[in-house]
């Protein structure tokens, strides 16, 4: 299950070069996650953003298109739209794997969830724009959950 689309700026963290928080953190120590790339990193449509890479203890900006248990449809759904859209998708990563994820969005760390992550915050938003196409098209468009700076762990 979704939840409305709300957007979160953690303090400080302007997403402008050498701004605060910009920074990779240091690596942590959970256990690691595989995602199943498409196609490399020239694999993102036209338009789209670039993802950020997979790295073990990477700060980057998450934008979560879908929360919820195993078995929820929007996860399936919202990993499908990814995946053709050219991005990486880890299925089956629990939302404490975005270290300050559960706090910031007030969920159980043990639910799974899809997000797309960016180096920049203005990646973040150019991808949400691409969610929220400017036609306001309901038919065209894709919700999400949040977009909020994390911590990367679970990442092989």
């Amino acid at each position: 299950m979704t939840v409305g689309a709300v957007l979160v700026l953690l303090t400080g963290c302007s997403g402008e070069a050498g701004a605060p928080g910009e920074e990779p953190a240091a690596a942590a120590t959970t256990q690691p996650m595989s995602t199943t790339p498409l196609a490399g990193p020239d694999a993102v449509a036209s338009g789209w953003p670039a993802e950020a890479p997979a790295e073990q203890g990477a700060q980057q900006w998450a934008v979560y298109l879908a929360v919820g248990p195993a078995g929820d449809p929007e996860l399936t759904a919202a990993a499908d739209y990814l995946r053709a859209h050219g991005y990486s998708v880890a299925p089956e990563r629990p939302l404490r794997c975005d270290r300050e994820a559960p706090e910031a969005l007030g969920r159980d760390g043990s639910e799974l969830a899809i997000a797309a992550y960016f180096e920049w915050r203005k990646e973040a938003g150019d991808f949400l724009t691409q969610l929220k196409p400017p036609s306001g098209d309901p038919a065209q468009s894709r919700g999400f959950v949040e977009i909020i700076r994390v911590t990367r762990d679970c990442v092989s």
